[in-house]
């Protein structure tokens, strides 16, 4: 959901499921880290770092 824009999807997730905006997958890289790269306004970058993501995660 992060990676394609969908703000109230992963509102949603991380709602019920907060540590999801920690999550990495196979090459590390985080939710936070597909977010940046939108042309959203920062909106979902925000929303991910509300409900914690690590800023200085580094992918692999």
């Amino acid at each position: 959901a992060a990676g394609l824009g969908y703000l109230d999807i992963a509102k949603e997730i991380l709602e019920k499921y907060p540590a999801a905006a920690l999550a990495s997958d196979n090459d590390g890289k985080t939710p936070l880290h597909y977010g940046a790269a939108l042309r959203d306004g920062g909106a979902m970058y925000n929303l991910l770092v509300d409900y914690g993501a690590d800023e200085s995660k580094l992918d692999n």
